[in-house]
C-alpha cells in the first residue's frame, strides 16, 4: 500500500499494480490488496463503495502507524474470522495512545 499526499493534502491510498481512477459513488467487486486492511465488504465478496474502502484502510494504516500493530488479526484462516472481528470492534488501544488519537 502507498499513501500519497497532494500539495493540497489530499491523501490517497494506492497501490499502483491495481489502482485507477473511479467514478463516484461506484461499487466495485474486486478483491485485491491484504486482508488485513480490507473492509468488511470487501471480505465478505458483497459489492462496495470504493471511496469507503480507502478510508476504511485509512484507518487501518493510522492504527498502525500509532499502536506499531494490526488492529485485527488472522487467525484463522478465513475472512468470516476477520470480519467477525471488526464487527466486534475487537482491537485495544495501546494505554500510551492518547485518547484525543483514538
Amino acid at each position: 500500500m502507498y499513501v500519497l499526499i497532494s500539495r493540497r493534502h489530499t491523501v490517497k491510498l494506492a497501490d499502483f499494480g491495481f489502482a485507477c481512477p473511479q467514478p463516484t459513488n461506484y461499487y466495485s467487486r474486486t478483491y485485491c490488496g491484504s486482508r488485513a486492511y480490507s473492509s468488511p465488504e470487501v471480505l465478505m465478496g458483497v459489492p462496495y463503495d470504493v471511496y469507503k474502502n480507502d478510508i476504511w484502510s485509512l484507518g487501518v494504516l493510522c492504527f498502525v502507524a500509532m499502536t506499531s500493530s494490526m488492529p485485527f488479526r488472522e487467525i484463522a484462516n478465513t475472512n468470516s474470522a476477520i470480519v467477525d472481528q471488526q464487527r466486534r470492534r475487537s482491537y485495544r488501544w495501546p494505554k500510551y495512545v492518547a485518547e484525543d488519537c483514538q
